[in-house]
């Protein structure tokens, strides 16, 4: 019987993982990162569109696509193939921006954003709870410094911005930003990611190429799977590599992570080979606290953990499925008939929209 949690003492490192009791994850993850293709040429999922933006000459860009789909991935291939290795050598940095010129009321207003820098791009993720509710501000200031400095000094054209969560740019601010990049005249790039299909950015998609990227499809994702083998010496059977792209549920990411973590809790495979994600610990220990005290404090504690799994840019689709499968390991029948009913009602809002 599990052992019930008093509503009093569930700190916030009850749902952490004990890395003493679960070895297994003390391994990093490294092959999504390390196989990221960093050139356009070496796409294999998407690769078409790959080819697409290879062949065109675009200075205003719109990706568009569910999380974890590699529009950021995309973005940064484009501008290596453009700007060159410099791209790769960006730093984290802390900026402290004066709203004052884009605010309406003429107030100054100073806000610190964290933002990836080289000498030849930016790139801002327009959270709307790191802009602490400027991002359209945010976002208005940083294209309107791009542009002034471009017009003054016109060797800065070799600059690049790439806006992540670009949906959080009120149409409002939309319009500023078309003024800007209607004059632009190709002295800068503009990339704007995001995610929210029920946003298309519509005031500034006519001046954007838009690229809107797919899931990948289980065959894409096989071939992913078999050139990392390949290039890790190890062999695959195409069997299991076509069960751990069914499981991924058309997340690249999370297919290379479950190929990664089999091959790390049983190798050589054998056939009838069980496939881990990797994420099932931790998983696993969210769903049984759910279970055991659902309460305002652990939901609190409970979307700080999953916003933590999505900072690995896995797909939520996965995280949802999983958690719910988990969670119906710990309750009646009738509950577990809720829950996938939950489920699929969920499944078909997001398809609706």
């Amino acid at each position: 019987m599990d052992k019930k949690i008093d509503s009093n003492s569930l700190q916030e490192d009850e749902l952490s993982d004990d890395k003493e009791e679960n070895p297994r994850m003390q391994h990093k993850f490294t092959w999504a990162d390390k196989y990221q293709p960093k050139a356009l040429n070496s796409f294999i999922c998407h690769r078409a569109i790959a080819d697409k933006v290879i062949a065109g000459d675009m200075n205003l860009l719109i990706f568009e696509g569910f999380p974890g789909i590699g529009k950021r991935t995309m973005a940064l291939a484009l501008l290596r193939e453009i700007f060159g290795p410099d791209i790769s050598k960006s730093k984290e940095q802390v900026l402290a921006l004066d709203l004052k010129s884009v605010l309406k009321s003429g107030v100054s207003s100073t806000i610190q954003i964290r933002a990836q820098i080289s000498s030849k791009h930016i790139e801002v993720n327009l959270s709307e709870s790191d802009m602490k509710g400027y991002a359209a501000e945010v976002a208005l200031l940083l294209v309107k410094e791009t542009h002034n400095a471009s017009r003054k000094q016109p060797s800065l054209q070799a600059k690049a911005i790439i806006f992540h969560l670009a949906e959080n740019i009120s149409k409002t601010a939309q319009s500023q930003i078309r003024s800007f990049l209607e004059n632009s005249e190709g002295r800068y790039k503009v990339i704007f990611c995001y995610s929210d299909v029920s946003n298309k950015l519509q005031i500034l998609k006519p001046l954007c190429t838009v690229i809107h990227l797919p899931l990948p499809s289980n065959k894409e994702i096989v071939g992913v799977l078999n050139f990392i083998a390949e290039q890790e010496d190890i062999e695959l059977p195409h069997t299991l590599a076509q069960t751990i792209a069914e499981n991924s549920k058309n997340c690249l990411r999370q297919a290379i992570r479950s190929f990664e973590a089999t091959w790390l809790a049983d190798y050589p495979f054998k056939e009838g080979q069980s496939i881990t994600t990797g994420w099932e610990d931790e998983i696993a220990m969210i769903a049984k606290s759910i279970i055991q005290e659902p309460s305002p404090h652990v939901l609190f504690l409970v979307r700080k953990r999953v916003g933590n799994l999505m900072e690995h840019h896995i797909c939520g689709d996965f995280v949802l499925s999983t958690l719910v499968a988990e969670m119906k390991k710990h309750v009646n029948i009738q509950a577990q008939l809720d829950l996938e009913s939950l489920y699929q009602d969920y499944n078909n809002l997001q398809q609706s929209l």
